[in-house]
């Protein structure tokens, strides 16, 4: 993540105390656990609050807004995600074979979480200018992770080849959340797109 991105787990004032912090991060499991489940749209505050066992005035001390507390959320989501693909990716003998892998683990992530991806795709247009600055480091972590798996590209190349294939997912996602495509199709899509990009294309 860059230098100057916030960090995601932080509140604004004083430095929290442990005890804060085991708090925010239990309220962040909570929702993790009940997104596993329903969309976003359908859970309210006070119902992360009752299940995480605090007052909705505490909730709202430590997260000002849903969404605010949705993008720590998909921070918490993605960050075990990113740290093993890129551990597991590293096994692989090519970038191409590496950035293969690395997709199949991204879409396989939500085809566990469907959720998610409403989340992510509502996250992506929020008016709430915090919960977008979280997201939006979240989003260039992930890109950064995906530029550190092309171990043997030209580093400038290698930031296009991923802006590209996450266009490429972003678009592939998009039909399989609103049921035109099946999640075959999406892996499908995504192995060619990768042999596309680092092979030469078929003449006609």
């Amino acid at each position: 993540m860059a230098s100057n991105a916030p960090d995601p787990g932080s509140i604004s004032g004083p430095v929290p105390s442990r005890s804060q912090r085991d708090r925010r991060e239990a309220i962040v499991a909570t929702t993790l656990e009940m997104l596993a489940t329903r969309e976003h749209g359908q859970i309210h505050m006070r119902d992360i609050a009752d299940a995480s066992g605090v007052a909705l005035a505490t909730l709202y001390r430590y997260f000002a807004s849903k969404d605010l507390l949705y993008a720590h959320t998909v921070v918490a989501w993605g960050q075990a995600f990113v740290s093993t693909t890129r551990r597991r990716a590293g096994n692989a003998a090519s970038d191409e074979e590496r950035m293969q892998q690395t997709f199949r683990r991204t879409i396989k992530a939500y085809e566990r979480w469907p959720t998610f991806y409403r989340l992510i795709s509502a996250l992506e247009i929020t008016e709430d200018a915090e919960a977008r600055q979280v997201f939006q480091a979240f989003s260039a972590h992930y890109q950064a992770s995906l530029r550190t798996v092309l171990e043997h590209t030209d580093p400038e190349d290698a930031a296009m080849v991923a802006q590209m294939l996450l266009s490429a997912l972003g678009a592939a996602l998009r039909k399989w959340s609103v049921g035109e495509w099946e999640t075959a199709q999406v892996y499908d899509h995504m192995s060619k797109a990768v042999d596309l990009m680092f092979r030469q294309p078929r003449g006609i």
